[in-house]
This record gives structure tokens, sequence and C-alpha cells, in this order.
């Protein structure tokens, strides 16, 4: 029985009424030319009584108040570019940006607001700005090369911002909201565009607009890049819509947005499910070297995508399990797809932690990409210029098989970079109730320069096959792997993320992973 994909009826008639809409709806080497000559250096405010915005490292964009501090914000970073370089992180979520849940308010009040609604009849205080650095934001928009009908909602979107800070805008129609969100979105593609020196970026959600904006800063179709020193990108949610609950992505949108950006190394997700897949990569075509996906629910489609997209793979981090979710037994995984999209990578990945134990062992691989074979005839232009510059086969199948796979992940024996494994045993041995004997012995399946082991739900007695395998391998481990240092889910059974939820009692409630609390803040550099 796979209880980890089994839910109670009970459970899932749960989610779905206490979910929102959002979780049950229908994602170049060159660097920026610094701006010379655009306007001196000065001060733009004049009889303003609060002071310039201080130099940060990091800023969060997740509330209506972190919006409210961006115009002041950018067109300080026009006027001064080191103040705009010392940024490095930014965070955004738009889970709680204004009017995000207008489709809940009652279309006859334009009063409704989300937070910070006090006042809404009063404009707000007029506070006078140099005009010269807000013309100066536009000349840069404008030079971008994002095209017209992208570059007038970005300018139309920072006029708008200057009127209300002018107090030249009223807060009492309810298409304020929507000015203020249209506003944040072009914001943050002036603080992509600007900040040279920014590298860690923690969002959630793409805006249509910012996901234009990147598609097109990742294939190299601007004239001016944002981004070049971006190294890491993480999923974050500062509140869950429901926290016992996967929040739902595109995998490959976040590959598509930056997997092509010079610098790019690695990409965390945390506590994520698929839910769909809008468009394709192909393989041999991004930069990203670490791919970490932590209580995390995928099909081994897209995840065999997301390995093969990598031109180089150096580590790769996958727990299952931890939530609920609504589509039962949607993300099969085969392991044999797992390990043939791994082979790729045999001389470079140094880490593979696979902790997942509910496999698919169907010997039918043709359906795992039927959901692809529409996308993938695709003319729309990212992926036709992924195509051109893939060097491999789209296809996984297309890649004959040089190692016996059997239900497993294959052998890893010529996996001469790999230095630290975790897996589970059912990526060897087969599910725990039915365990079959692999086409090699573990102890020859092992990458040579192994120095640390962790075989996750291991239980000594329980299976005397695998027994054989594991006595075998300790026995002969200092001749055969002389840099092994540690082995860990030998003596003690260690169970991972996937075996601690395979069974009914962890899908209580009170059992289900917890969300990491996070404290979201400006820093100042």
């Amino acid at each position: 029985m796979l209880c980890s994909r089994v839910r109670p009826l009970a459970l899932r008639a749960l989610c779905l009424t206490t979910l929102s809409s959002n979780i049950v709806r229908p994602c170049h080497a060159q660097g920026i030319t610094q701006i010379d000559n655009l306007i001196p250096s000065y001060q733009f405010y004049s009889n303003f009584t609060s002071s310039l915005p201080p130099a940060y490292k990091t800023i969060t964009i997740t509330r209506r108040d972190d919006i409210e501090r961006l115009y002041p914000l950018i067109l300080s970073y026009i006027t001064d570019p080191n103040k705009a370089n010392s940024l490095r992180e930014v965070i955004v979520d738009t889970y709680a940006w204004p009017n995000y849940y207008a489709c809940f308010h009652d279309e006859g009040n334009d009063l409704v607001r989300q937070e910070g609604g006090e006042e809404l009849n009063e404009k707000r205080t007029n506070r006078q700005l140099d005009h010269n650095a807000h013309s100066a934001l536009e000349r840069h928009v404008t030079s971008l090369g994002l095209g017209d009908p992208l570059t007038t909602k970005i300018v139309e979107a920072l006029a708008w911002k200057k009127k209300h800070w002018l107090g030249e805008v009223s807060k009492k129609t309810k298409g304020f909201d929507d000015n203020e969100r249209e506003f944040a979105v072009a914001a943050l593609i002036v603080i992509f565009s600007l900040c040279e020196k920014l590298s860690v970026l923690r969002i959630a959600e793409f805006p249509t607009l910012l996901r234009e904006y990147l598609l097109r800063n990742n294939y190299g179709k601007l004239s001016r890049f944002g981004l070049q020193q971006l190294k890491s990108v993480e999923f974050v949610k500062e509140t869950p819509l429901d926290n016992r609950v996967y929040e739902q992505v595109d995998f490959l949108e976040y590959v598509r947005h930056f997997g092509k950006l010079p610098a790019m190394e690695s990409l965390s997700m945390e506590g994520v499910m698929e839910y769909e897949v809008n468009d394709l990569v192909s393989p041999g075509t991004s930069n990203i070297k670490k791919i970490h996906l932590d209580h995390s629910e995928i099909s081994g489609s897209t995840l065999s995508k997301m390995i093969r997209s990598s031109k180089v793979l150096e580590e790769l981090r996958v727990s299952q399990g931890g939530l609920w979710h609504l589509d039962m037994g949607a993300w099969n995984m085969r392991p044999q797809t797992v390990g043939k999209s791994l082979y790729q990578h045999r001389s470079t990945l140094k880490v593979l932690d696979l902790d997942v134990a509910d496999f698919d062992y169907s010997d039918v691989p043709s359906w795992e990409n039927s959901q692809f074979e529409e996308l993938a005839e695709s003319d729309e232009e990212y992926s036709k210029l992924d195509k051109e510059s893939s060097t491999l086969p789209f296809w996984q199948e297309d890649i004959p098989d040089d190692r016996p796979y059997g239900f497993t992940i294959g052998s890893l024996h010529d996996f001469t970079a790999m230095t630290h494994l975790s897996l589970n045993l059912n990526a060897i041995f087969g599910a725990w109730y039915e365990r079959k004997e692999p086409p090699f012995r573990l102890i020859d399946a092992l990458p040579p320069n192994l120095e640390y082991l962790c075989l996750y739900g291991y239980v000594k007695g329980e299976n005397g096959d695998v027994d054989s395998h594991v006595e075998e391998l300790m026995q002969h481990k200092e001749k055969r792997f002389p840099r092994l240092v540690k082995i860990e889910g030998v003596d003690e059974t260690v169970l991972g993320v996937a075996n601690l939820y395979l069974d009914d009692n962890s899908q209580m409630e009170d059992n289900l992973w917890q969300w990491p609390e996070l404290k979201l803040e400006w820093v100042k550099a």
C-alpha cells in the first residue's frame, strides 16, 4: 500500500473546502552599462522632512508598506549607482500585495482593502521630488530594449506612482490597489536592471510583466541585461495560503527565467508540488549546477527535464513528502527515468541525495512524456531558442541504454566525481513490500570515490536479500572505497523524509511538516 499517495477522502474534501482559489487555479555575459551622463548627482527630494533612503543589502517586497518604500529607493538608485550596487538580496512574495484577493471582494464596495485601508478618501500628502530623477528613471526603462508595449506599461506604472507621491491620486478608487501592484512589478524590473551586485533572489510567483522581462533577460533579448551576478534563486513563502498543503509551482518556469544567466548556480525550493508545465527546456542549456527540492512532489518526467537542462550538474537533492495535495497519483516517478537523466552528469555530479520512497515500478514509460508532446511542437519563441542552442537529444528515450536499469536508478559505478550519496533503498531494490533483486550488486554500483553514504529506510533483518548486499559492502568497503569515511543507515535505521511520511498516521494534520518561520525584513548595508 503506497500510503504517501493515498489521502483519505475526508482529508481531500477538507482541503478542497479550505484552500484559496489560488491553490486550485487553472511562469549573457554582458553586464549593465553604467548609466553615465544621464543626470548629475543630487538629492532628488526638496522640502521633504524624511531622510534619503539608506543603502540596503536586503530588501523584502511582501506587503503594502514594502511597496510604499520602493519609489524613493529606485529614485536613489538611478542617481547613485554605488547605492544600487550595495543590494545583494531581494525577497518577493506577492501573497500579501494589495488586492491579491480581489476576486473575493464585493464588486460594489470601492473601499475594500486587504490592509492599510484607513483614510481611503484622503489624498497622500504632497511630497515634492526632483522631476529630473524621475525622468532619468524613465530614460533608463526605455533603454532596456523591452519593446514599446512593455516599456509603455512600466513607464505608465512609474508615472502613476509619481502622481501618487505628489498627492495627485485619490485612494478611494478600487483601481488604486491594481495600480500599486503594477508599480511594484515595474519597480522590481528597475531594481533587477540597475543593481549589478544582486546575487540572491527569493521569489514565489511571477506577475505577467515580470515574467516577460525575466524571459527576455534570460534569453538575451534585451539591450541592457540585468541579474548578471545572480547566483542563487529560492522559492519563498512568508505565509503559505494553507500551511497543510503544498504550494503549486511550474518547476521549469524557474529554469526558463534564470537558467542561462552567466553567474547562476543554484535553485532551491521547499514545500512545493508540480501543478502544470507550460513550456519546456532543452537539455544542456542551463547554467544551474545545484538543484534542491525539499518536501516536494514532482513527476519523474519533469524532474528529468530539470536534471538534463543543466550543462553541468554538481548537486541534486530531492526529498518527497510532508504535506497534503489534491491530485493524488499525479506525480509518478520511475527510478530508471531519474537514473538515466543523471547519466548525462556522471563526470560532474558530486552530491546525490534522492530521498524518494514512492517510485512507480511500471514497465511502460511511453506515457511519461505524453504531457510534453504537444509543448514540444510549440513555436514559442524561447522554446525555439532553447532547441537551437542544445546539442543533446531532446527526448531521453532517444539515448540508448548503456547499462541495465531494471526497476532501479542504475549503477553509479562510473560517477567518478561523486563523493556524497544518500539513497532510499527503493531506488535500488524496489518497493518495501516487494523487494526485487537489482541487475547488479550494491557494492559494484557505488561511485568509486565515495566519501559518505546514507541508506534511507534500511532495516537490518527485514529482508535477507537486501541484507546480503549491505553485508558485502560493509565487509569489503575499505578495499573497494578507501575514501569512504562515513556510512549511515546500516546499524541504525535512517528514515529520511519520504519514509517518515509514508503511513496514514503521518498524514494527520498534527504530524505534517511545518513550514519554517521566516523573518523577512529590510537589512541595511
